[in-house]
Parts: C-alpha cells; sequence; structure tokens
C-alpha cells in the first residue's frame, strides 16, 4: 500500500505563521470592521448617555450657582454688606436649596449655614468654583455630604459663599459613570470576540476549501469537501463544488483509462512485431533486407519507449508510485555525471560537474536519477559541438536541495518555457532533434511527486545564446515525516 507522497503531506505550521495568515483573510478584515464600527457605535451611545444623565445635571447646576451668586452680589451693589445679610436671613427662614456664609472684612462669621468658610480664600473682586464636603445632622443620625459652591470677596474686603449639595448626583453620576465604563468594556470585549470566533467559524469553512482543492491538485481526485448539513452558503456552494469535482474525476479517469488502454493494447502487438524482426534479422541473409529489418526493429523500439514514458507520466501525474528514503543526492548527481560523461566526450563537449557533498533529502532514487539524466540528455542534445554542459548539485539558504544542469545552447525564450512541460510539446527550433517532448514532462512529474518544482531560466542571460539551466529543486529534509512511501 503506498502513503501519500510529499506533495500531498501535511506540513506543520507554528502558531505565529497560523495567526499572520488568520488576520489577512478576507473574513478577519470584514469581522474586524464590523467590530470597529460597533465599537465606535457603542462609544458613542455612551457618551450620549454620560452627557445626558452626568455631564447635563452637573452644568444646570454650576448655571444654578451662577444665578445665585449674581443676585447676590447685586444685593451687595445696592446697600452693602448690611442689605446683603438682609437677604441671606430671609433665604435662611424659607430654608431652599443653597447653604451661605457671609464674613465681614476682619473675617468674623456674620450670617450663614457654616462655623467657617468652607472656601479657599479668593482673589480680590473675583468668583471661585470650588467643591467641600460637610457633615450633615438628619432624622437618621450625622453623614458627610459632598458639595459644590461658589465664593467671592468684595471691595470692602467681606467674604461670600454660596454652596449647593450635590451628594445625590454625585452618587448617580458615579454610579452612571461605573456603569458605562463596564458595560463599554464589556460591549467592546464581546463585540472583538464575536468578531474574532465569526471570522475563525468562516476561515475554518474556506480552509476545507482549500485543503481539498490541494488535495485535488496534487492528485486526490477523490477529495471532496465536507458539508456541515447547515445548508447555508457555503454548504451550496460545497455542494455544487462537489458536482464539479465529480465531473473532473470521471472525465480524468476516462481520459487515463483511454490512454492506459492505448498504451498496453499497442504495446504488445508492437513488442510481437519487434521479436519477428529479431527473427528476420537474423534468418536474413541479404544485407539491404537485413538493413531494413533492423531500422524497422530500431522504429519498433523507439515506440515502446514512447508508451513506456506514457505509462510511467501517467501513473506520476496521478501521484502513484515512487519509495521515499533517505537518499545521498550527492551520490546520485555523481553517478549521472559518469554516466554522461563518455557521451559529452563523444559529443566534443565540456562536461563540468559541481556537487557539493552530503546531500541528502527524502527522494526516490530511480526518479529522480531517470529526470536528472533526461536534463543531461536534453543537454546534450542541444549544445553545439565545444559547447559546456555543467551538472551541479547544491544546498541553497532555504534548506532546499537544488539539482540543475546548464548547457550553452540556444536556451528556451521565457515565453514558451511553461508549454515546454507539457506532453508532446517539441518547440521550433527542436523538431529535427529525435525525441517525443515527454523529456521535461517527466522531469515536472517527478518534481511535483517530492513536493518540489522545477525551474526553467537563462544559464547566461546577457549572452547571445543565453543556453538553459533546468533545475528540480527539493523540499528541506526536515519537513518530510516519514521514512517511506511505500510499504
Amino acid at each position: 500500500m503506498s502513503d501519500p507522497s510529499p506533495a500531498t503531506e501535511t506540513r506543520q505550521r507554528s502558531p505565529g505563521a497560523w495567526l499572520q495568515t488568520f488576520v489577512r483573510t478576507t473574513t478577519f478584515r470584514l469581522a474586524a470592521l464590523q467590530a470597529v464600527l460597533l465599537s465606535f457605535f457603542t462609544v458613542c451611545l455612551l457618551a450620549f448617555l454620560y452627557y445626558s444623565t452626568a455631564h447635563e445635571p452637573k452644568l444646570l447646576t454650576q448655571r444654578e450657582l451662577s444665578e445665585e451668586m449674581g443676585k447676590l452680589r447685586d444685593f451687595h451693589a445696592e446697600g452693602g454688606l448690611e442689605q446683603l445679610n438682609f437677604e441671606l436671613i430671609q433665604r435662611a427662614i424659607a430654608r431652599g436649596r443653597f447653604y451661605y456664609y457671609l464674613a465681614d472684612a476682619s473675617g468674623l462669621k456674620v450670617t450663614g449655614d457654616f462655623d467657617t468658610s468652607p472656601a479657599p480664600e479668593p482673589a480680590p473682586g473675583t468668583v471661585a468654583h470650588f467643591s467641600f464636603s460637610y457633615r450633615l445632622v438628619g432624622p437618621e443620625g450625622p453623614s458627610n455630604r459632598r458639595g459644590e459652591g461658589l465664593v467671592t470677596r468684595f471691595d470692602d474686603k467681606s467674604l461670600l459663599v454660596v454652596g449647593i449639595d450635590v451628594d445625590e448626583r454625585v452618587r448617580v453620576i458615579d454610579r452612571v459613570t461605573g456603569s458605562i465604563w463596564i458595560a463599554g468594556g464589556l460591549g467592546i470585549i464581546l463585540t472583538l470576540a464575536g468578531a474574532y470566533f465569526f471570522s475563525l467559524q468562516t476561515a475554518r469553512r474556506v480552509d476545507q476549501f482549500s485543503r481539498t482543492a490541494d488535495a485535488v491538485v496534487n492528485g486526490k481526485l477523490s477529495e471532496r469537501i465536507p458539508l456541515s448539513g447547515t445548508g447555508d452558503e457555503f454548504d451550496r456552494l460545497g455542494l455544487r463544488m462537489n458536482r464539479m469535482l465529480e465531473r473532473i474525476e470521471r472525465l480524468v479517469q476516462a481520459q487515463r483509462y483511454a490512454g492506459d488502454a492505448l498504451a498496453h493494447d499497442l504495446r504488445s502487438p508492437l513488442s510481437r512485431l519487434r521479436n519477428r524482426l529479431v527473427e528476420l534479422e537474423a534468418d536474413a541473409e541479404n544485407s539491404n533486407v537485413q538493413e531494413a529489418v533492423e531500422a524497422a526493429r530500431s522504429e519498433a523500439d523507439s515506440l515502446l519507449k514512447v508508451f513506456q514514458a506514457i505509462l510511467r507520466l501517467a501513473k506520476l501525474e496521478a501521484g502513484a508510485g515512487g519509495t521515499f528514503v533517505l537518499t545521498d543526492i550527492s551520490d546520485l548527481a555523481t553517478s549521472v555525471a559518469e554516466l554522461f560523461e563518455p557521451s559529452c566526450e563523444t559529443a566534443e563537449q565540456i562536461f563540468i560537474v559541481e556537487v557539493q557533498p552530503n546531500l541528502n533529502a527524502k527522494a526516490d532514487r530511480e526518479l529522480l536519477a531517470q529526470a536528472l539524466s533526461n536534463l543531461v540528455d536534453n543537454a546534450i542534445k542541444y549544445t553545439p559541438t565545444g559547447g559546456t554542459i555543467t551538472l551541479g548539485a547544491q544546498r541553497l539558504r532555504s534548506g532546499e536541495v537544488e539539482l540543475w544542469v546548464s548547457d550553452s545552447g540556444p536556451g528556451i525564450p521565457s515565453t514558451q518555457r511553461q508549454r515546454a512541460r507539457e506532453r508532446f510539446v517539441r518547440l521550433e527550433g527542436s523538431r529535427s532533434m529525435p525525441g517525443h517532448g515527454l523529456g521535461l514532462a517527466l522531469v515536472s512529474a517527478v518534481a511535483d511527486l517530492h513536493g518540489g518544482r522545477f525551474d526553467l531560466s537563462d544559464a547566461k542571460p546577457a549572452a547571445e545564446s543565453p543556453g538553459l539551466r533546468a533545475a528540480i529543486i527539493l523540499p528541506p529534509g526536515e519537513t518530510l515525516s516519514r521514512t517511506s512511501a511505500k510499504s
């Protein structure tokens, strides 16, 4: 039984990386925007409540104090200290809301509700606001109360204090202010928490879509999007996506079965034809007949290789096959280099090997050797006599292992590199060369199977003949969690 390939393995993400990804999601941003707007509305509402229940009564109290102080200052201006004293006595008899204290120029109390002045000493001719505490003896016993007042010193040095009890108002304001702070804090916390859990739930549903899509991309066409059963928009979308995936799976399987059946059906008669040609070649006495039979056998061998490549490529693209173990990449690259060095010498090409030692990765050695051999074989075909071919292996700063082959041939234009990876595609400049357009497609499939990538670039970008640099980049070995992909 085969395990999933490295390309389909789930790699563990750190909490920090997961949080960064989560914060960048559209659902989180929309939820955060909603939370900010709701929090702003809550703050505005609480500010209005505070103004209407606490700030406005305070302004009313200060206005009442100012009006009362203004009246008493007018009395003092009309009749001096005597007239002001008379008015204060009348107010004391009526027992209104205000408390008074009047002292003469020497500081002695003339009349009022306090034994001494509760206010700080004001500047002459000014009116100052102050807060104070006093002790009130009532039917329920003595109690400490809070008040606010205005104090002024007239030109004759006499002192007038007007106060009002605000204890009940302050208690109400304290309760309202405390409630506002608690309600505001809880409202903001609940809003943010709701936004977080809402976006988290949405992100989880979207992540299910993403995981299913990744599995399908990696060859697991049987994967389907899980449905919650609530019938919400995600379930409706998931249902349609699953129907689409079922249709795609049926089409791909039909295509795969047709290709496999065709390859199998043609391989058997071609094999029999080749065997018969070998027999004819051995029995033929005429040299012309032998040459014709040998050419026919060579064509049959070529067709058999094509069908074998098609079958293997189909398995690779389906994510099947491969035994992934810890592989000495340095030794693999050196072995391939030794295999092709005589071919380069025959073609009068310069062959350079640049392999770093002690390179290891989880890989299928046979598949990787076949892919690397395809790259070297292509380089030999398209590099002119006297040209240079380089085979290298190195570890990148990211920890990935790179196997690469570069040449000094004509290269592939950047606009055609993606097309060059497709099956049976032969670019205009390569039609005169032997081959069937399957080499780079197989290399790309092997790289995908290993969870890596296949890159094509110019070997010498500034040169007239830029050449081609083809690289297979394997993921770091520590990211793979298994020792074998096949039991």
